[in-house]
């Protein structure tokens, strides 16, 4: 029974990551905006770093109302008898297709007809019986001689005008009858005036919806409004340049198709020779190039003639703007803004390029059994190896599912997600990785309820002289504080032998306890390999006026002893670490802080600095750091200063100091480090010649290579800021 409970209590931390496990997979494959935004990083951070590579003589060729053209030909919009004759010119001269990106909804205010219908009625009768040109018939007439495509976009349905839905020029083509129920729906569309929409060869819509970030990434090729399809702009371009009169796309399991991960939908679009592949609801995804790279030529050169009629012929022109006072600007992948008839253009110039970003419908799949896969490896690894080599192994497989995925998209333009599934490993790392610390402390609770029996017999005196010491509450007192710490020992206990770490713990506990009750100071706690020491703890006759350098000599003798113990135990073969040391001076609340559970101990910035200041060593590379604080009181201190410690949460700095040995302070290595912390505090630029010369002299002194490191970070001076506790 015992033994059953044993491997009970041992699969706790199993039990609880394959939860947590299961939660993540259940988010992660939740449709929640979240995880859109994630993913769309990813694959935006794909485009960053490969771009589409632009089509070399692409067909496609921008025609641009640009600033320039609108100073030379006037404002927006144009007379249409004017439109008329620019693209009656792009007809005569070969254009394969004219695509307008631009709306005529509206008719011409500036027709003569139109104009007439506006005077006066005795001004229009002395006109009766004369025929006026009307600009939107001359349009419509040029326009009907072939190849030309005209814009729509989506409404709301407020703006349905009454007409029969447009008489279209293609057929559409499924793999299922209910096919069409796939693509988006839209209740209403926005169109052009009656007899150019009639006279078009094509209709595409133009809408280029962004993600709710505002950056486009996809673009539905056709909109569904009631039963009938529209294609996009791109692909109605794409559809009068071949000559084609048909639509066709396949969804899955029809016509063959398989998919694993989302079981319906569409995903494959025919349009002449070009398939474009699809998500579920008919939308392509762009692959942009940047920028620039699309050949552009601006409408006031087409009117004046000032463009090589071989530059047009056989190319798909697209009319747009992208005038200040007229452009819609869109973000794309790469971080840009571009108008969106460069949008268009990319478009078709990626089908005709194939260069198509297709994540596969079983990528889902894939990256469900990665996450698996990953995550229960690291379960094992834990459990077995530890939370080290867990991250270890953890930080190999992140790298290597992100650089496949990364070479999927840069060879083969599939795009796969591997932040979503690191992030659940990472979780059920975490989780397990802190049950089983917690099971591990557990299991050696005997060892850490040892210590917290020490009781400091001062404690005993004091209370008897002063029982009110006992009451909720205490007194403000000036003390000083010492922390201690074995650098690394958690992790030595955790991988070593109770029969090993339980005598070389105590060992190490007992001397410096004896060292710090022999100094008088007063022992608040043990936190494992932790000791903390107060000085000037307690009330009249127990106080301490020298407190500081009580402080200081017993800051000296631990580190004294524990540096010989530490390098007696290497040579045995133990690798037991160093110990760091912090101390400060300050005013505290001093008192019993628990009650009826006897808890007497300091309450106080002065004592929270104190242990910073023993974890900030470790950073400062020096095993004591002594605050300027304590050191006023200290008559036979021997060290160098640090620097002004800024510590996290704090404006104002604390002065460090490392104690060490006469010898050591008057080598040269330490007279040169004098030197350079002066250049360093006048903030000379020889600071850094000069502190790589102390290395040169010790390459072992680590608080030389800490103000290294700054200096060429350009942190210069002596103000140092931790961003971090």
């Amino acid at each position: 029974m015992g033994s059953t409970a044993n491997i009970l209590r041992k699969l706790v931390p199993v039990l609880i990551s394959f939860a947590v496990l299961a939660a993540c997979i259940v988010i992660l494959r939740a449709d929640i905006p979240l995880n859109a935004r994630l993913r769309n990083v990813v694959f935006d951070t794909y485009q960053q770093i490969d771009p589409r590579t632009p089509f070399e003589g692409s067909p496609v060729l921008i025609v641009d109302i640009d600033d320039v053209s609108l100073q030379k030909i006037g404002q927006w919009p144009w007379p249409r008898d004017y439109l008329a004759a620019i693209t009656g010119y792009l007809q005569d001269i070969g254009a394969a297709a004219i695509v307008y990106d631009v709306f005529f909804a509206e008719p011409d205010g500036s027709s003569p007809s139109t104009v007439f219908g506006r005077l006066p009625e005795d001004a229009r009768s002395l006109l009766d019986g004369i025929t006026l040109p009307n600009n939107d018939l001359t349009f419509a007439s040029t326009i009907a001689r072939g190849r030309v495509v005209l814009g729509m976009s989506i409404n709301d349905g407020s703006l349905d005008d009454g007409r029969p839905p447009p008489d279209l020029h293609y057929g559409i083509t499924t793999s299922e009858p209910s096919a069409m129920r796939y693509l988006p729906a839209a209740p209403g569309l926005t169109r052009n005036i009656g007899p150019l929409e009639e006279s078009a060869a094509g209709l595409g819509m133009i809408t280029i919806s962004p993600d709710v970030d505002g950056v486009i990434r996809k673009v539905p090729i056709m909109y569904r409004v009631g039963d009938q399809g529209y294609a996009s702009l791109a692909l109605e371009a794409l559809r009068v340049a071949q000559g084609e009169n048909t639509y066709s796309f396949k969804t899955v399991g029809g016509s063959g198709e398989q998919g694993f991960g989302e079981n319906t939908g569409i995903v494959k679009m025919k349009v002449g020779q070009f398939i474009i592949p699809t998500d579920h609801k008919g939308a392509m995804r762009i692959h942009f190039a940047h920028a620039g790279a699309e050949e552009v030529v601006p409408i006031w050169k087409i009117v004046t003639g000032d463009v090589d009629p071989a530059v047009l012929q056989g190319r798909i022109v697209l009319i747009g703007t992208s005038a200040i006072g007229l452009r819609d600007l869109r973000f794309n992948t790469l971080g840009e803004e571009v108008p969106g008839v460069f949008m268009h253009a990319q478009m078709i110039d990626q089908i005709l390029t194939e260069s198509y970003l297709v994540r596969p419908d079983w990528a889902e799949g894939a990256e469900f059994i990665l996450t698996i896969v990953v995550s229960f490896l690291l379960i094992v690894v834990v459990m077995r190896f530890g939370a080290v080599w867990s991250a270890i192994l953890g930080g190999v497989l992140v790298l290597a599912g992100a650089g496949g995925a990364l070479w999927a998209f840069l060879e083969m333009r599939l795009l796969f997600d591997p932040l979503l599934p690191s992030v659940a490993a990472l979780a059920v790392f975490m989780v397990c990785s802190s049950a089983r610390y917690w099971q591990t402390e557990r299991e050696q609770k005997f060892i850490r309820g040892a210590f917290k029996t020490f009781v400091s017999p001062n404690l005993v005196d004091s209370l008897a002289l002063h029982p009110e010491a006992l009451k909720l509450g205490g007194t403000r007192k000036e003390c000083t504080f010492i922390f201690t710490d074995l650098a690394g020992f958690t992790s030595f206990v955790e991988k070593s032998d109770p029969e090993v770490a339980v005598p070389l713990l105590n060992d190490y506990i007992d001397n410096m306890v004896r060292i710090g009750l022999k100094h008088g100071g007063y022992l608040d706690k043990i936190v494992g390999d932790a000791t903390v020491f107060h000085f000037n703890a307690f009330l009249p006759p127990l106080d301490q006026p020298d407190h500081r350098q009580r402080a200081y000599d017993c800051a000296m003798e631990m580190y004294t002893w524990s540096d010989a113990y530490s390098k007696q135990k290497q040579a045995e073969g133990i690798p037991l670490n160093e110990t760091r040391i912090g101390i400060n001076s300050g005013m505290v609340t001093m008192g019993n802080f628990g009650g009826a559970v006897m808890d007497y101990t300091a309450h106080g910035d002065a004592i929270n600095t104190a242990a910073r200041l023993e974890s900030a060593g470790k950073f400062l590379g020096v095993h004591v750091s002594l605050a300027g604080a304590t050191l006023e009181g200290v008559s036979n201190f021997v060290g160098r200063p640090c620097g002004t410690l800024v510590l996290k949460g704090q404006t104002s700095g604390t002065p460090v100091f490392e104690p060490m040995t006469p010898d050591r302070l008057n080598g040269p290595a330490v007279q040169k480090y004098l030197e350079a912390y002066e250049l360093m505090k006048a903030e000379d630029p020889k600071a850094e010649e000069a502190m790589e010369e102390v290395l040169l002299l010790d390459p072992d002194d680590g608080l030389a290579k800490m103000h290294l490191r700054r200096l060429r970070d350009g942190q210069n001076g002596i103000r140092i800021v931790m961003t971090s506790k």
